[in-house]
């Protein structure tokens, strides 16, 4: 299982333009929203949209998993931790 994780520590939200690889993005099957390290909610989405301007992507049809299975498996595995000094508000992970 891929994930890709956004920290939304200054934006509140996972909607958004994100500086992110499209073609990784698309091989993602679950979004995790993160703050501080912790994990507030996890996604699944439909796609992502084309670059804008500055290079950033939107994530098209995001939408809450709400299986507790699914989101308890992921926040029992996913280990958030950051290395002192690692700011990049987009990561990618596999469980």
């Amino acid at each position: 299982m891929k994930i890709i994780s956004v920290s939304t520590n200054i934006w509140k939200s996972p909607v958004g333009w994100w500086k992110a690889v499209p073609g990784k993005v698309k091989e993602c099957d679950y979004v995790v929203e993160e703050r501080k390290c912790k994990i507030l909610a996890v996604y699944t989405f439909d796609g992502v949209s084309k670059k804008d301007k500055d290079r950033r992507i939107a994530f098209k049809g995001l939408k809450k998993v709400e299986d507790s299975i699914i989101v308890d498996r992921i926040t029992e595995r996913l280990d958030l931790s950051r290395k002192r000094g690692e700011r990049n508000s987009v990561r990618y992970f596999e469980l």
